[in-house]
């Protein structure tokens, strides 16, 4: 599974990268925005998609929950 490499941030948020060196995708981001009351109001996850062939690219979509539909 995937360690973490880095943790930073502020009381408006923060982040974290991430490594994986035995899974599809090797690296990552993961962001984290803080509202006034210092509770998490948005999540971010950055990656190379490019690293992923086309149909690992669509099943890991697939795994993604919509907001739009909650």
């Amino acid at each position: 599974g995937a360690t973490v490499r880095r943790v930073l941030g502020d009381g408006r948020g923060g982040g974290y990268e991430w490594v994986n060196p035995a899974g599809p995708i090797p690296r990552g981001i993961t962001a984290l925005g803080l509202d006034e009351d210092g509770l998490i109001e948005q999540l971010s996850v950055v990656y190379d998609a490019a690293l992923l062939a086309d149909d690992e690219l669509v099943a890991a979509m697939g795994r993604v929950p919509d907001p739009r539909e909650e």
